[in-house]
């Protein structure tokens, strides 16, 4: 595996003209670079596999994600991710996983892996040095299990306390934005040590949601507050923001048409002009129910990728589908053939993703 690393290298930084450049790689498989699946089995050798086995040699996937479906023991996990590492060991995938800690943990102390109160008792109960100590062995054992993302931390406001996917769940460090984005940077420091990518979330804030956007149609026009978008701002700002993930929440005075998700006002005109984020952005699971009940693939795809995310999450959790990513691909195509798509949004989508891989080699 080390002369495969060294290899990738070499390719990636020393050759005069850079083997992963807009030039030098084909709109389908750039298109690939923005597509992250779920899945299930836990090794590679699941008969569901088949297919995606085959998507990662061919560069057709970006990053697959490991929910608890995927996690049997620790040895297990770090054997199935170098099994999905040997299939294409040129180009490294991200390997996601959803470890936020307390109710949201895909690695349980059941399974043998560390636990981590959630982020409402750290918040409350512990000081930034020992927050600090205790993010930092979190990211020690996903980097030692192989994984190098975690769509983590929360840095939603505990604006409602009964909010049923954040407040309830004690997701939110605080209901104070200035305390979340001291932990949140904290969390930011300690994976950045490691060499992990983190992800913040759940832009533009879901903390004030009366619904949980996993069900149905989550609307926030008349609960979300201003402070919800503080700690996003102040995380861009302070360049502790390597890739953000958007949410699934509707606000009419945003957009009156789509939620965040979906929507180049969110994205584009608040995410990335106003706050001046250049980084990567990932949608939520995609077919959590406040997407799939409302919009067909077609649609979510064209309007998540104008909106001016970079990278769309199809879990394959609430429903599998093994060849999603070619009818993925076979819709932006036909987009970018009919002009509903600009190539030029997948080159500008790709260029991210690359530069955010650079860092977990």
């Amino acid at each position: 595996m080390k002369k495969y690393i060294l290899l990738f290298l070499a390719f990636l930084f020393l050759l005069p003209v850079n083997a992963f450049a807009l030039d030098n790689v084909s709109l389908e498989a750039k298109i690939g670079q923005m597509i992250m699946v779920g899945f299930h089995g836990t090794d590679i050798s699941h008969p569901d596999l088949k297919e995606l086995n085959k998507y990662i040699q061919y560069g057709s996937v970006g990053g697959v994600i490991f929910y608890a479906r995927n996690i049997s023991n620790p040895d297990q996990v770090t054997n199935f991710i170098n099994e999905f590492k040997g299939l294409n060991p040129l180009l490294p995938l991200f390997f996601a996983v959803d470890q936020e800690g307390g109710n949201v943990e895909r690695l349980t102390a059941k399974k043998g892996f560390l636990h981590i109160p959630t982020a409402w008792k750290i918040g409350q109960t512990m000081t930034i040095k020992d927050a600090l100590a205790t993010f930092e062995s979190q990211a020690l054992m996903l980097k030692g299990l192989g994984f190098n993302l975690n769509f983590a931390p929360v840095i939603d406001v505990n604006v409602n306390p009964t909010s049923p996917a954040i407040g309830l769940m004690g997701r939110a460090f605080s209901s104070d934005p200035e305390q979340v984005v001291d932990f949140a940077s904290t969390f930011v420091d300690a994976y950045r040590k490691v060499g992990i990518i983190s992800c913040l979330k759940h832009f533009p804030g879901h903390g004030s949601a009366k619904e949980d956007s996993h069900l149905g149609f989550t609307d926030v026009t008349d609960t979300w507050q201003k402070v919800e978008l503080v700690p996003f701002e102040k995380m861009v700002s302070s360049g502790k923001a390597d890739c953000i993930m958007s949410s699934h929440v509707f606000n009419a005075d945003v957009d009156e048409e789509y939620p965040a998700s979906l929507s180049a006002g969110h994205i584009q005109g608040v995410l990335r002009n106003k706050l001046g984020y250049s980084g990567v952005v990932v949608t939520d699971d995609l077919q959590m129910g406040a997407i799939s009940q409302n919009y067909k693939l077609k649609e979510i795809v064209v309007r998540t990728i104008n909106s001016g995310t970079d990278i769309m999450l199809f879990p394959n959790f609430f429903k599998i589908d093994k060849k999603l990513p070619t009818k993925i691909k076979n819709i932006i195509l036909a987009a970018i053939k009919k002009g509903e798509i600009d190539p030029a949004r997948i080159d500008e989508s790709y260029k991210r993703i690359i530069e955010l891989k650079k860092k977990i080699i």
